[in-house]
């Protein structure tokens, strides 16, 4: 019983070291002045605006659902014609296996897939710049 009264009178508050939070209170209103039209129009030249990654993401990926509801179809029906046609190649393996036709192949699958997702890329490429354009106009700025 001895040993749960020492552990009764121990106060918790004695591990915390005290903290004076009201230094901290002088940097939070630092600035007292608003920044002038000229102030804003060099900040806006210079890149710095205010920017939502919450909003160009939220409309990538609606578009890109979108995007897939109107040609995951033809998706699926391209990816399935490249699919049978080279497991019609099975048959003729002895041709497959020489060196101008895997040359000759692969760049034709390369650009097949290319062609299957260019449908995809496209939106994701338009609505990407548009959700930026869209939140604070067209802004070109060289600095980084």
């Amino acid at each position: 019983m001895d040993k749960f009264n020492e552990y009764k009178k121990f106060n918790s508050t004695e591990l915390f070291l005290p903290v004076n939070l009201g230094f901290f209170a002088e940097y939070k209103d630092s600035k007292t002045e608003e920044p002038t039209d000229q102030n804003k129009r060099k900040a806006r030249e210079e890149g710095n605006v205010p920017k939502s990654q919450e909003v160009g993401t939220a409309f990538l990926f609606i578009a890109s659902f979108a995007a897939l509801k109107i040609f995951g179809e033809i998706i699926f029906k391209c990816s399935q014609e490249i699919f049978f046609f080279n497991f019609s190649l099975i048959s003729s393996i002895d041709y497959i296996f020489t060196k101008s036709y895997l040359t000759h192949h692969i760049a034709m699958m390369f650009a097949d897939v290319l062609l299957i997702i260019a449908p995809l890329l496209a939106v994701t490429v338009v609505v990407g710049v548009l959700s930026n354009v869209i939140q604070f106009g067209f802004n070109f700025a060289t600095k980084p």
